[in-house]
């Protein structure tokens, strides 16, 4: 059974209890990501954007910080008690608006390795156990990526990776990949399937014509279109009125 929480916009998102699944949607104006918090405190971040600001769009809540750390401080105010990372993130594509575009002027992170926007802002403050995007390890799927984003961010995976860090290429239609992690004999239906379009990879990840960011994005959503497989209902918007964020939602499974 899945019974629906809302409450009025503009109220305060409490504190996740264990038994439910809250979705935060946290949009910076130059980014967006969503953060999964499962029914067992198991947490999932899909993207972390980060795009050069054009003037034309207000960064939120104020430009004096990346989009990526307002991610990682809007994240750590969110985590269960006693949680001080995450559990998963999932890299959707590789687009800055999707996993954080550099420039010549992104900080390097504290070794000098790599520059920091978007999922690397966001490691920078959180630890991340395990990574998962569409192209590890050769990133050569349908064609080599060779643009500086995508560079860094294989520097950063493999300087993570020598740190302990997990990297796995998302497998389609897997519902072993991403798991209850904390107490998953509590909630024994509840499920996560992968259900990315694999017919749509090659010419999202060239940037084809038909838009690298409309396709790739839904794609990214139904990722995680199966989270309460086996559940009965559905999660409404509920804003949080907390930072930058456009709408979370509750859902109490059991």
């Amino acid at each position: 059974m899945a019974v629906c929480l809302t409450a009025q916009t503009g109220t305060p998102l409490a504190a996740w209890t264990p038994g439910t699944l809250d979705v935060h949607q946290i949009s910076t104006g130059l980014g967006n990501a969503a953060l999964f918090i499962l029914p067992d405190g198991t947490t999932l971040l899909v993207d972390a954007d980060a795009v050069a600001g054009s003037g034309e769009v207000e960064a939120h809540p104020d430009g004096s910080r990346g989009p990526g750390e307002w991610i990682a401080r809007y994240i750590r105010r969110h985590l269960p008690a006693g949680v001080t990372g995450l559990d998963y993130a999932l890299i959707t594509h590789f687009h800055g608006d999707h996993m954080g575009q550099v420039t010549p002027s992104s900080p390097m992170d504290r070794t000098g390795t790599y520059r920091l926007s978007g999922i690397t802002d966001v490691a920078e403050a959180l630890p991340i156990q395990t990574l998962l995007d569409r192209g590890f390890p050769d990133y050569s799927y349908p064609t080599p990526l060779t643009d500086e984003s995508t560079a860094n961010y294989r520097r950063f995976v493999e300087a993570r990776r020598a740190r302990g860090m997990t990297v796995e290429r998302f497998h389609p239609e897997s519902r072993a990949q991403i798991t209850l992690r904390h107490e998953p004999a509590k909630h024994p239906a509840f499920e996560i399937r992968n259900d990315a379009h694999r017919d749509r990879s090659a010419r999202d990840a060239s940037g084809g014509s038909d838009g690298p960011h409309r396709h790739p994005r839904r794609a990214g959503r139904r990722a995680v279109s199966g989270i309460c497989s086996g559940q009965s209902g559905r999660a409404r918007p509920r804003s949080s009125g907390v930072g930058a964020v456009p709408g979370s939602w509750r859902q109490s499974v059991s």
